[in-house]
């Protein structure tokens, strides 16, 4: 009889222990104990949330304590808003149980922009968040805590300076989902990683078709993080950087099965290391099929460093330098 109490006992407070937590994000099965969300903007509370339809913002989206939004399939239009991870103690996990069953079409305008179209040729599968739109930084997510991104696509929002689909001056998590068809005026098409020590780790998922100035993929500046160990960054385009644009002793890190493909840019269209940026790959990482008129694969300046022991560098074009090339005082 002790020994069932005991068990039993052991059992309940696993279970409050389980009601206690905050819902995964990745392993949820159903959405029984979250909110739904049928209208959106102004404050989201800490707590587990997800759309059971398509929903526009009215307001702009300020995230407080802890949330998960799982989008469910369906799209999330900012509606020219943007949501915004106020402060260092909040954070925003994304999530998709739908990914699979519901797609959106997309159309392209001249500025590389996404737009939601119902008759468009491009096609995403899964939920959206789309529409974002700010005349200064974080066109779809600022973020100033911390953005965990374990599945959605963040397509089609817009800033006029910096990051386009993501700003991020705290830390950012991208274990899968994708970042498509977003611009910046200046940098960071997909993601801005701003100063201040913030930190974005990669480890799966898709940046593909931004575009910028600098950083069509990925801008990290001011003793910025980037480290990218899974993942894709592709086909995004910008002046300086076309895949990751590294800046004012930021360090990139690209390791394990990681890849670089299919960027343009003038200077360095997989990587661009500028003022003091520190690049440094290995494992297996993979930067292939870039183009460039410097630095096809990797264009390192003055005073920048590039440290390769591992990974490959193959089939990039350039006018000079097609796999990599070392401006003076650089260091490859």
């Amino acid at each position: 009889m002790k020994k069932r109490f005991l068990l039993l006992a052991a059992v309940l407070i696993i279970c409050v222990a389980a009601l206690a937590m905050p819902a995964s994000a990745a392993e949820h099965a159903d959405h029984s104990s979250w909110t739904e969300l049928t209208s959106i903007g102004g404050t989201l509370n800490g707590g587990s949330c997800y759309l059971s339809d398509d929903v526009t913002a009215s307001y702009n989206i300020t995230v407080s304590g802890e949330v998960t939004l799982c989008l469910n399939g369906h799209v999330l239009n900012l509606n020219g808003h943007y949501i915004n991870v106020s402060g260092s103690g909040n954070s925003l996990t994304l999530c998709d149980c739908n990914s699979s069953e519901r797609s959106h079409k997309f159309t392209v305008g001249a500025d590389g922009l996404w737009t939601l179209a119902e008759n468009g040729d491009k096609e995403v599968t899964g939920g959206v968040i789309t529409g974002g739109k700010s005349n200064g930084a974080g066109g779809g997510v600022y973020v100033i805590g911390t953005f965990t991104m374990e599945g959605g696509n963040i397509v089609g929002n817009a800033a006029s300076s910096y990051g386009g689909g993501v700003y991020v001056i705290g830390t950012f998590n991208m274990e899968s989902g994708n970042i498509v068809g977003n611009t910046a005026d200046s940098g960071g098409g997909g993601v801005y990683m701003s100063s201040i020590g913030g930190t974005f780790t990669m480890s799966g998922g898709s940046i593909e078709g931004n575009s910028a100035e600098y950083g069509g993929g990925v801008y990290v500046w001011n003793n910025g993080t980037l480290n990218m160990s899974g993942g894709s960054i592709k086909g995004n385009t910008a002046a300086y950087g076309g895949g990751v644009f590294v800046r004012e002793n930021s360090t990139f890190t690209m390791s394990g099965n990681a890849g670089i493909y299919g960027n343009t840019a003038y200077y360095g269209g997989g990587v661009c290391v500028n003022y003091r940026g520190t690049f440094n790959m290995s494992g297996d990482a993979s930067i292939s099929g870039n183009t460039a008129g410097y630095g096809g694969g990797v264009l390192v300046f003055e005073g920048c460093e590039f440290t390769m022991s591992g990974g490959s560098i193959e089939g990039n074009t350039a006018t000079y330098g097609g796999g990599v090339d070392v401006q003076i005082s650089g260091t490859f």
